[in-house]
């Protein structure tokens, strides 16, 4: 049986840098490398330091596809303080992101880690990062808020149904923006909500939205 591979911080990111390399020989041998890697709990830590701090946009990408991969077989093995750090470091990092696909990867691994911790309500801080989103002065932290709800909506289906009052009230306050862009951004969220496989009582909690968005396609 093979032991557990365990990198540094400099070695992942060397490793993660040589996949992106031209010679095919080099990036099969660093992909056999963090194959191994992966199977080690403690690469959730050195993936997630990467991910909310390294400068390269390019690591901080290749770290978030590979926390959405590996993060819900092994969050279990991260110790209680971790769990509570990591949950704050991805919402601030999901927050300061400037590159627009890197942010979307950024909330896809926030879904994921929303999936492992929602059915149990363990994510708490969670919503209250997007209610103080939505409620914020400024257009760009209310069209984060609702972009991120798409993401979530989209990934946890029927498991966000509890959570449906504070979805409304976004949505409705989205809708009911002078930005078009939000506006847009709530429908969205809307069409995900409507193919998330969620009881037609909750679906009827948002009817009195109907109107909002027809004036907004309209």
């Amino acid at each position: 049986m093979e032991g557990k591979v365990f990198l540094s911080l400099p070695e992942l990111e060397q490793t993660l840098l040589e996949l992106m390399k031209p010679d095919t020989e080099v990036v099969a041998k660093a992909t056999a490398l963090l194959k191994k890697y992966f199977k080690n709990p403690e690469c959730i830590l050195n993936l997630v330091e990467h991910m909310t701090c390294h400068l390269d946009s390019n690591i901080r990408l290749l770290c978030s596809i590979c926390l959405k991969k590996k993060l819900t077989l092994h969050w279990g093995a991260i110790d209680s303080e971790q769990k509570e750090k990591i949950k704050v470091l991805f919402l601030e990092t999901y927050s300061k992101e400037e590159n627009l696909k890197l942010k979307e990867n950024i909330g896809g691994v926030i879904a994921k880690l929303a999936m492992i911790l929602v059915p149990n309500k363990e994510f708490d801080l969670l919503f209250q990062f997007l209610n103080s989103k939505i409620q914020s002065s400024e257009i760009r932290d209310q069209r984060e808020a609702v972009v991120l709800l798409s993401i979530i909506v989209e990934s946890l289906g029927n498991l966000i149904e509890d959570y449906s009052d504070n979805f409304h009230t976004i949505l409705k306050e989205s809708l009911q923006s002078k930005d078009r862009v939000l506006k847009r951004a709530a429908i969205k969220t809307m069409t995900n909500l409507s193919a998330a496989n969620i009881k037609l009582h909750t679906l009827l909690q948002f009817q009195d939205l109907l109107p909002l968005i027809v004036q907004v396609l309209y």
